[in-house]
């Protein structure tokens, strides 16, 4: 068969892991998952693309208790617009919870992680004044399918005269997607 130039074995290249998204030109702070503060269990995986770095992780949709502080430091206290970045799936929640302190007062919201709005690579929660240092928790509490925690940024909309550009995250190595 191999002399009439019959394949009796296919080789194909392994496919290409999904593409991530590049926030390193970001004018705003990014806090990647890798730099977050985590409790309980979360599973690392690159599985559905669009991320922010190499990953993103999620709760495994389990009713165990798991939480993810993000922590930013700002360039200055002021209005910013705040992007939660994470790979919408169906399997997602709709009823991941966020919370965090503006200068107005504390902020808890739902939201779904099942889709964003189109042209978009991330969930705008809006526009709020911070202070200088500043915290965003993503959890897991009474969520209806999967948690997933990518990235947050942070825009400044008035910057400083001081406000050079701020890039805050830690990329970790490449994982296996699961």
């Amino acid at each position: 068969l191999e002399a009439e130039g019959q394949v009796l074995a296919f080789e194909a290249a392994a496919p290409a892991p999904p593409a991530g998204i590049d926030l390193s030109q970001s004018i705003g702070v990014v806090v990647d998952d890798e730099s977050a503060e985590l409790t309980g269990t979360w599973t690392r995986s690159s599985a559905v693309g669009n991320f922010v770095g190499s990953g993103y992780r999620h709760d495994g949709n389990t009713s165990t208790p798991a939480s993810a502080s993000f922590h930013a430091k700002l360039p200055h206290a002021g209005m910013y617009e705040l992007r939660v970045y994470f790979p919408p799936h169906a399997n997602r929640s709709t009823q991941t919870l966020v919370q965090f302190d503006a200068l107005d007062g504390a902020r808890s919201l739902r939201i779904s992680q099942r889709q964003l709005d189109a042209g978009r690579a991330y969930f705008l929660l809006g526009r709020f004044q911070f202070a200088r240092e500043t915290s965003l928790r993503i959890s897991n509490l009474a969520a209806d399918g999967y948690v997933v925690i990518d990235a947050i940024e942070w825009i400044p909309l008035d910057p400083g005269e001081d406000s050079p550009r701020v890039h805050e995250r830690s990329l970790g190595r490449s994982q296996q997607p699961k």
